[in-house]
């Protein structure tokens, strides 16, 4: 391979490479984006044993209570397809 095709191959695998790097980042910025931050009051006893068990397991919390949130709204037969800004009460909620 001569110093010309060695200069081309290094050119494009580079190219290679910053592309995949600008794709992460696009995947990475569209997740922030999509994803909105809630605030929840919770006993202090609570939070530190529900902190500890996502810990051991190696879980984020908001992972955990993402997946608790689209449970509950499967279990509660709640569509996505409401009205913005409408009050839905489907059941109980106990705390």
């Amino acid at each position: 391979m001569d110093e010309r095709e060695r200069l081309v191959q290094v050119l494009l695998s580079g190219i290679v490479s910053c592309a995949f790097v600008s794709l992460l980042w696009i995947l990475f910025l569209d997740s922030l984006l999509s994803v909105l931050v809630m605030h929840i009051s919770i006993a202090e006893d609570t939070k530190k044993r529900f902190h500890a068990a996502c810990a051991i397991r190696g879980l984020k919390m908001s992972q955990v209570i993402t997946q608790l949130v689209e449970q509950w709204l499967k279990t509660n037969d709640v569509s996505a397809s409401g009205k913005e800004g409408e009050l839905v009460t489907i059941g109980k909620v106990t705390e």
